[in-house]
Order: structure tokens, then C-alpha cells, then sequence
């Protein structure tokens, strides 16, 4: 929301209480003695719809009862004090009063159902927007399983483990769905980087490392053009980016770099330091967060490695846990 929005919503009581004050020092105002001056009182007693209905529109339900008690009070103490002693009069007057709740009601509930149409109506095309997305990102998936099997199982892993980070992190479920997503395919960019360098088993030499360093802008240029993965992208692309600034493509330090990209960092080095690969040996879980402590705040996230380091004991106790239920007593 702009500004100029936000100064529209602070200032729309005001112009109802404005119109309702004004009206009603007019209604009270203009003498009953003659017909001409009558009539023109009859109008004002109508243009009370107008701030009634500009409520109703603006504030729903809610705001048109608040509107319609403020102007019935003000019309009742005009009927005592301006038309006393005259039933005929008050009568029609009284029924002015009904009409002002009525309208209020009525247009309180129309805005609202409008409201909740169009609410609906953008929830639907949301939904597809983001149904379009995924497959599209599906699709990449696919075409990373079709190039390294060995690949989409590591983005797998890995959206798994950002995931429980993440919901340990509390972070708002939607950035969390983000990065699960950006998890999915934040290596859809080795793609684009040559077989023998992507499937050497050997140790890979500075030229060779320096071009697998480009596969998050590759991946950050393939997502972009798909609708609504702008922020997936941007995930992905700052997802090898370090605290000290040492990370890659574009050395971003640690005030720069969002949130949802440390995490995937830090789920992204401990999944690669715990699963076997044909040039290592697979690390245990104890052994990787022992090697990536000293890294804590200088090449990964404190409070991201600090969430990976409570999920690992959680999931070493459950594991525990769960071996004695089924060992059963000694």
C-alpha cells in the first residue's frame, strides 16, 4: 500500500464525521416556518445517505451500524427539539430513522460480499498463478533429474531439511513455501555447466570450481523469465553467499543477504557434508556440525546453523527414542 492510500484510509472517518457534523449543524439550523425553507430541510434529512453510505462502502457492516446510531441520535434529538408536539410530522420523520438502518444494512452487506467476491476471485487466480509456477518449476526438476539423478536427490534433501529449519526459525509460512520451492531447484543451474566438470569424481581444479561457482546466476536467469519466481530466484541466487563476504557470484555480506538464502545455505552444505558423493566419504551428522561450527557467522548463518544444530538433536532423540520402543525391554 502507498502512501497516498494509506493518508486515504486515515483520513475516510474523518470525512464521514466531517459530512455527519456539517449536515446535521444544517438540518438543525433551517427554520420550519415556511414551505420553501421546509423542503430544503427535507434535503438534508436525505443527504444524511450520502456519509451513511460512504461508510457502509468504506468500513462494511460494521462502520455503516456505527454511522447509522451517530446520525439516528443526532435526527432523534432534531425530532424532540425542532418538531415537538407534531405526531403527524414525527411520524414521517421516525421512518427516516428506519430507512438510514435499513440502507446502512443493506449496503454494509453488498460491500461486503463484494468484498469477499473479489477477495475470492484473487485467491482463485493466485492459486492458479502459483499451480502454473510449480509445474513449471516440476519441470526444471525433471529436467535435473534427466541430467544427474544424483542432483535432484541432494534438492530433495535438501528442501526437506530447510523446510524444518525454517518452521524452527518461525519464519511466515509463505516465505517458508518460497524456500522449499527455491530448495527444489537451487542447482537447476549445473544445466548449464559441462559434463566433465559436473560429473567428475575427481577433485576439481580452481578453473573447474570457479565454473561451477556460476550455477546460481545461471539458475537465477533460467527461473526469472517464469512468472512469479522472481523472489525463488533471488533466493537462489544468494544461496552460496557468505557472512564475511566471501561467498559467490556476488559477494554479499551478511546484512545483505536474505534470510531465506542463509537457511538454504546451511541446509545445503550439511545435506552435501552428509551424503556420500563418488569423490568422498559420507560425514555423520555429529561429524558434519562439527565442521561447520567454526563457520558459524563467518561462512554460514549463526542463528540458521544454530536451528540445524536443535533439529539434529531433536532427530537424533526421536531416532533414539523410537530404537527402544521397538527393541522393547531389556
Amino acid at each position: 500500500m502507498n502512501n497516498v492510500e494509506q493518508h486515504r484510509r486515515f483520513a475516510r472517518p474523518f470525512v464521514v464525521i466531517a459530512a455527519i457534523a456539517t449536515l446535521s449543524a444544517l438540518h438543525f439550523g433551517v427554520a420550519i416556518g415556511t414551505h420553501g425553507l421546509h423542503v430544503v430541510h427535507l434535503i438534508f434529512a436525505v443527504l444524511y445517505l450520502f456519509p451513511l453510505i460512504a461508510a457502509a462502502v468504506w468500513f462494511g457492516v460494521p462502520g455503516a451500524l456505527v454511522a447509522a446510531t451517530v446520525i439516528s441520535t443526532v435526527y432523534y434529538l432534531h425530532i424532540r427539539y425542532s418538531w415537538a408536539n407534531q405526531p403527524i410530522e414525527n411520524a414521517d420523520q421516525y421512518a427516516h430513522i428506519a430507512v438510514y438502518w435499513v440502507v446502512a444494512l443493506v449496503t454494509g452487506m453488498l460491500t461486503q460480499l463484494r468484498a469477499r467476491e473479489t477477495r475470492r476471485h484473487i485467491e482463485t487466480e493466485r492459486n492458479a498463478e502459483r499451480t502454473a509456477m510449480v509445474e513449471a518449476l516440476g519441470s526444471l526438476e525433471n529436467a535435473l533429474r534427466a541430467r544427474d539423478q544424483g542432483t535432484r536427490q541432494h534438492s530433495e534433501n535438501v528442501a526437506a531439511l530447510a523446510y524444518r529449519i525454517a518452521n524452527r526459525m518461525h519464519l511466515n509460512p509463505d516465505r517458508i513455501e518460497l524456500l522449499r520451492l527455491a530448495a527444489l531447484v537451487h542447482d537447476i543451474g549445473k544445466i548449464g555447466v559441462r559434463d566433465d566438470v559436473l560429473l567428475k569424481e575427481a577433485s576439481l581444479s580452481s578453473e573447474e570450481r570457479a565454473t561451477i561457482q556460476l550455477h546460481p546466476a545461471i539458475a537465477a536467469d533460467i527461473l526469472r523469465p517464469i512468472h512469479n519466481t522472481a523472489e525463488i530466484a533471488e533466493i537462489v541466487l544468494q544461496h552460496h553467499e557468505a557472512p564475511d563476504g566471501s561467498g559467490y557470484p556476488r559477494h554479499l555480506r551478511e546484512h545483505e543477504i536474505i534470510s531465506e538464502a542463509s537457511i538454504l545455505h546451511v541446509a545445503d552444505m550439511f545435506t552435501a557434508l552428509t551424503e556420500p558423493r563418488p569423490y568422498k566419504q559420507p560425514m555423520s551428522a555429529v561429524e558434519a556440525l562439527h565442521f561447520m561450527r567454526p563457520l558459524r557467522s563467518v561462512k554460514i548463518d549463526g542463528p540458521a546453523f544454530d536451528a540445524l544444530c536443535a533439529e539434529v538433536a531433536d532427530s537424533a532423540e526421536a531416532n533414539d527414542k523410537s530404537t527402544r520402543d521397538v527393541a522393547g525391554p531389556e
